[in-house]
């Protein structure tokens, strides 16, 4: 069995024991992770499909890079959703970003050579990478969809380490690497914003493109959000058939780094109501994959509990009035539940009426994996 083989193989079987809906079963995923982890820093060294002297080749070893990077990508959502011990990987690895999608049209050999590999030469992961945490501006390469689900996997890994490891740094080193590692995500931003207007995006690739979108939500949020809360999320998840407890309205400590956090969870309402509820529904594996289903899981417990805290202020008066921050974000949310039309959200608390949108589409949706249902049964079970 080729290296190749073997690594797409141990990451389709932690896939499947992962998203099956069974605890059990995700428990058991756990070391595939670490061999994940494992075979990541055991790939080869200064790999570069660009080389290749062969269209045959050239697959293997850009295959290979495109595995690479759909581990770093699996590991960050699976840190994201299940809340997972943070993977220890080094980013100072020497391998050329894969090729974007273009060159995987090529369905001959001519094909492939009038594409030019060898003066078309992707960036190095490792430049890139840094490139995005540097202090200093510089001009940012332009790079395919699967590379830039790799480097904002990355800065989610990334992000995840510094939190653990900062937990007793004095504030103003937090601060500062808080700094950097925001800088770095909108530096992502605007590469991928690049592709909101090319012809290959739309036509097969909007999976892809969300997911990634999503991915660094969900970075922004790690950014921010109180630590304790992210432990919280992990319990939710893997427990989410336990209806003996409501575990989803609870009250959350409110500050300026929760509402930044919640700033970056208004995707996860407003995706469901542009592409509309039902559609969503009865052809939600269409564009809706199973790392939205998770991430946006994660973002609707943290934003349903932060609204229910401030619902809960209104109620007993006892707090002091929403900021100008909480409330812009109090108003968007308004507006898109209104502007849906969606019956069924209207007279709810914001706060409810977010956990329903999302339970509506997770727990009807077409999708193959049972942990979509879970996952929408435990959203509606308490609305």
């Amino acid at each position: 069995m080729s290296y190749l083989t073997k690594l797409q193989a141990v990451l389709l079987l932690a896939t499947i024991r992962s998203f099956t809906g069974s605890k059990q079963s995700s428990d058991r995923s756990l070391s595939l992770q670490m061999r994940l982890v494992t075979e990541f820093h055991q790939a080869p060294v200064n790999l570069r499909s660009s080389t290749a002297g062969t269209w045959e080749e050239w697959i293997e070893m850009e295959g290979l890079k495109r595995s690479l990077c759909l581990i770093l990508t699996y590991l960050a959502v699976m840190n994201a959703s299940f809340s997972t011990t943070p993977v220890m990987i080094g980013f100072e690895y020497s391998m050329e970003l894969p090729y974007d999608e273009r060159y995987w049209t090529a369905d001959s050999v001519t094909a492939w050579q009038t594409l030019d590999t060898r003066s078309n030469v992707p960036p190095m992961f490792k430049s890139t990478f840094h490139q995005l945490l540097s202090e200093e501006m510089t001009q940012l390469p332009d790079p395919g969809l699967m590379a830039l689900n790799a480097l904002v996997a990355a800065l989610y890994i990334h992000i995840s380490q510094i939190r653990s490891m900062s937990l007793h740094a004095p504030n103003i080193v937090t601060e500062q690497l808080r700094e950097r590692c925001a800088t770095a995500l909108r530096r992502w931003l605007m590469m991928i914003s690049v592709f909101q207007d090319n012809d290959y995006v739309h036509n097969g690739n909007q999976t892809l493109a969300v997911g990634a979108v999503l991915l660094c939500e969900s970075a922004f949020v790690q950014l921010y959000i109180d630590q304790s809360l992210l432990r919280g999320a992990k319990v939710d998840l893997l427990n989410a058939d336990d209806n003996g407890q409501d575990r989803l309205f609870q009250p959350v400590t409110r500050s300026m780094e929760m509402t930044m956090a919640m700033y970056h969870t208004i995707t996860s309402v407003r995706g469901p109501l542009s592409h509309g509820m039902q559609f969503l529904i009865r052809t939600g594996c269409i564009d809706l994959g199973i790392f939205h289903c998770l991430l946006g899981f994660r973002s609707i417990v943290f934003l349903v509990r932060w609204l229910y805290t401030l619902e809960l202020a209104s109620q007993d008066g006892t707090e002091e009035s929403l900021t100008s921050e909480e409330s812009e974000i109090v108003e968007n949310l308004r507006a898109c539940i209104y502007q849906s039309n969606v019956q069924s959200l209207a007279g709810l608390p914001l706060s409810k009426a977010c956990a329903k949108l999302w339970g509506d589409v997770t727990g009807a949706m077409n999708s193959p994996w049972e942990i979509t249902y879970r996952l929408g049964e435990y959203l509606k079970v308490f609305v």
